[in-house]
């Protein structure tokens, strides 16, 4: 069961793109990328979320990244990743239906979609149905999860998936970093530490997405972040001691760190 929470992708975004694939232009995007991005499952930080809730977890403004920080984020790259943490913000505020805390991320994810050019899931018509349901933690989260489903949609169509590894890795390591934060006593048997360490899977996945990306200096640095974390998943026993769950944990935390500041 972990496995497949781990590693299933967002279903709103599977069941969405099935009808799209119909309607896009075969010609907007190249038969290679094409493979690649439908190989690479983009992963749905909601789905995390939404096991963790199940499990006993609470909600923590002071674990998100502050809004404040989005002046800092002056090039795409750090505004692609950033747009991914604060997606992942945005999931968990609506799964744990605070609905103040959603539309402020809300405001802020199409914010930096606008400065990469992602129009589609972010216009007014979305804005407004956002603003006008926001008594409505439930239309909140679908409407939410429409404008993410449709904004990787669109950056798939226009062949722009050399920007979905940063938004994907902005987006999973804030959310691995959310459930850690759940973890108040450690138990190799907690479910949210169990869901913890599952994620080597999906970390495989995402270092798979950057084989898609022009391999440049700062690539080959994140790459080498990410190929860190993945030595310590493997060297972690079947059983996960405390101490390894530490340092993977720890990892985690000093690679989102980095891409906050």
């Amino acid at each position: 069961m972990l496995l497949l929470v781990s590693v299933i992708s967002c279903k709103n975004a599977n069941n969405q793109q099935e009808a799209e694939d119909d309607t896009i232009d075969s010609t907007s995007v190249s038969s290679t990328d094409q493979i690649k991005v439908n190989y690479y499952k983009i992963p749905c930080p909601s789905e995390l979320f939404w096991f963790i809730k199940d499990f006993g977890a609470n909600y923590s403004k002071k674990i998100l990244n502050p809004t404040e920080n989005e002046s800092k984020y002056n090039t795409n790259i750090k505004k692609a990743i950033n747009f991914g943490i604060y997606g992942s913000d945005l999931f968990y505020s609506s799964v744990f239906k605070q609905n103040q805390e959603t539309m402020k991320y809300y405001k802020q994810v199409k914010k930096l979609g606008n400065e990469l050019n992602i129009v589609e899931g972010f216009d007014e018509s979305i804005a407004k149905r956002v603003d006008n349901n926001l008594n409505n933690s439930d239309s909140l989260f679908v409407i939410t999860s429409e404008a993410n489903t449709n904004a990787i949609a669109y950056l798939e169509g226009l062949g722009k998936s050399n920007i979905l590894p940063y938004i994907t890795l902005g987006g999973w390591i804030e959310s691995v970093y959310i459930a850690s934060n759940q973890v108040r006593k450690f138990s190799s048997k907690d479910p949210i530490v169990s869901i913890i360490i599952d994620q080597s899977y999906l970390l495989e996945n995402i270092i798979g997405l950057f084989s898609s990306v022009e391999q440049d200096s700062e690539v080959i640095a994140y790459n080498e972040k990410l190929k860190e974390l993945q030595q310590l998943y493997y060297n972690a026993d079947d059983i996960v001691t405390k101490k390894q769950y530490d340092t993977i944990v720890l990892k985690i935390k000093e690679i989102r760190n980095d891409f906050i500041k």
